[in-house]
């Protein structure tokens, strides 16, 4: 069985290398983006099962890339992971297509179930519209 592809989109280096440190141990195949642009490129060469986005890009906003990739692959779950924290950001990410929001500094179990859940999800085919987490 091969591993579930994610593509993790996250300007800050160290937290993009610690999250994909985290994701590979937990078995996933992780492709990892700092920018909008490359994300797009990545999602349609990759065809991950699962988003994981930043709201603050250097070339733009987590909110229009979650648009864009919902527009591109509606069945594919996105989680935000972000350190805005504000419950009008969750709601814009969760309006805007994302499944679930994870604020920062994240606890790790809580990544790593909310990952396998929306995994679960998506490979289902069952997409809910309500806040997941």
């Amino acid at each position: 069985m091969k591993p579930s592809k994610i593509l993790l989109v996250e300007d800050h280096e160290d937290t993009r290398a610690f999250i994909v440190f985290v994701l590979e141990q937990a078995k996933y195949q992780v492709f990892s983006s700092d920018s909008i642009a490359e994300a797009l490129i990545l999602a349609k060469q990759e065809h991950p099962d699962l988003f994981v986005l930043d709201s603050l890009l250097p070339d733009g906003n987590g909110i229009e890339l979650c648009k864009s990739l919902h527009q591109l692959t509606p069945k594919t779950p996105i989680l935000f992971c972000s350190a805005r924290a504000y419950e009008a950001d969750k709601q814009e990410a969760l309006m805007s297509g994302a499944l679930a929001y994870l604020v920062k500094p994240v606890d790790l179990n809580l990544l790593r179930s909310t990952v396998a859940e929306l995994l679960m999800l998506g490979e289902a085919g069952r997409v809910p519209a309500t806040v997941f987490r």
